[in-house]
């Protein structure tokens, strides 16, 4: 899809390319672990032959019994097709990876995040997100926050749409201009790259800094909304109303479990970061959550 912060076409190009179905039925049956992760960027691919490989795969994983717990990576048009969702289900694969990436459709729409952009704009991220759930899959929705369109408000309006989407694992990193892609070639334009002295400069490229100057909010604002953001979601009560969410939703005690396990590993590398040993023990909602009138609430 050739996002503006993706390094994937800058390393791989963009050609998608297949391997032979049964090789990787083959190469399934030999691999002796239970759970296995399809490092495939989006399993139902672009276009309908793609799809016909993605059905026939989970297809062929049923019928040679081959038992396995997956986890995908797919774009939000997984949520299109109920059977194929309930087909992969069936097969093992219990909790997929979305690129939701921002529900600010200015932000989307930098980020050349068309198919996102469409259903954000006719209202469906929440529908397609409650289709994959309800038929057996739990979903790990990840967003970038940090572009020239993002301000304060960005970090409340995403916690917002998490909790009420339902979405059952966060991952929520900072815009990062890794080299090769459009954002890189962008920053480096207009001179806004932080630390030049490479290639020391290369250990902050890890998405959890900020290694670029943004234009709408301040770096210590950004990493303060980061911070609001994963306090709030880590919640005592959050949690709990959330892995019950994923159970009730999915009717899957692994996919709940997965789930759990991790949100569990985030919370554990947030709480040990050194964003949250600064800012953890200030009163940030005051900040960054809105007058209640304004998200209307009583």
């Amino acid at each position: 899809m050739n996002c503006t912060f993706c390094s994937v076409t800058a390393f791989n190009g963009r050609r998608f390319r297949r391997r032979p179905l049964e090789s990787v039925i083959e190469e399934l049956e030999q691999i002796p672990q239970e759970r296995v992760l399809l490092t495939d960027d989006n399993i139902i691919g672009y276009g309908k032959k793609d799809l016909e490989w993605t059905f026939a795969f989970f297809t062929r994983i049923l019928e040679k019994g081959i038992k396995k717990v997956f986890f995908a990576q797919a774009s939000i048009l997984f949520g299109e097709d109920t059977e194929l969702i309930r087909l992969a289900a069936k097969a093992g694969l219990k909790i997929v990876f979305v690129g939701m990436e921002s529900v600010n459709a200015d932000t989307l729409a930098s980020y050349h995040k068309g198919i996102n952009l469409d259903r954000l704009n006719q209202n469906r991220y929440k529908e397609l997100i409650t289709r994959i759930r309800k038929n057996g899959v739990s979903v790990l929705g990840a967003f970038v926050l940090g572009d020239d369109h993002d301000d304060r408000s960005v970090f409340h309006s995403t916690l917002e749409f998490v909790d009420s989407s339902r979405i059952d694992v966060l991952q929520v990193s900072k815009l990062t201009p890794l080299p090769g892609t459009e954002l890189w070639k962008t920053m480096q334009r207009e001179d806004r790259i932080l630390d030049k002295n490479f290639p020391e400069a290369w250990e902050d490229y890890r998405f959890t800094k900020m290694v670029f100057v943004p234009k709408r909010l301040s770096i210590e604002e950004v990493y303060e909304g980061f911070t609001y953001l994963r306090t709030e979601y880590y919640s005592f009560w959050k949690t709990l109303k959330r892995t019950l969410s994923t159970l009730f939703s999915t009717k899957s005690l692994t996919a709940t479990l997965l789930a759990y396990g991790f949100n569990a590993s985030y919370r554990k590398a947030f709480r040990n970061s050194e964003h949250y040993a600064l800012y953890g023990g200030k009163n940030l909602r005051k900040k960054f959550r809105p007058p209640r009138q304004e998200v209307g609430w009583p």
